[in-house]
């Protein structure tokens, strides 16, 4: 997605549209950055984040919780 420039300030921004994990689409604006690689970085990494639901990162987190915790036979 592109990312614009805001001519008053000089510094770069991202606004998008994306769906939530509940599947409701919503609107998400960052400014303040000083590179166009950067903010398309940070729109990137923020809709691969943006993709994983509450409930999934949970049962991640204790999976691997319970993988550390198990003995090994």
């Amino acid at each position: 997605m592109p990312a614009y420039k805001d001519k008053n300030r000089g510094k770069w921004y991202v606004s998008f549209y994306y769906e939530n994990y509940n599947g409701v689409r919503e609107k998400k604006m960052k400014r303040g950055f000083d590179t166009k690689k950067d903010a398309l970085e940070w729109e990137r990494e923020y809709l691969r984040q943006a993709k994983v639901s509450p409930s999934r990162k949970n049962r991640q987190k204790k999976e691997a919780k319970n993988g550390m915790n198990r003995s090994i036979s």
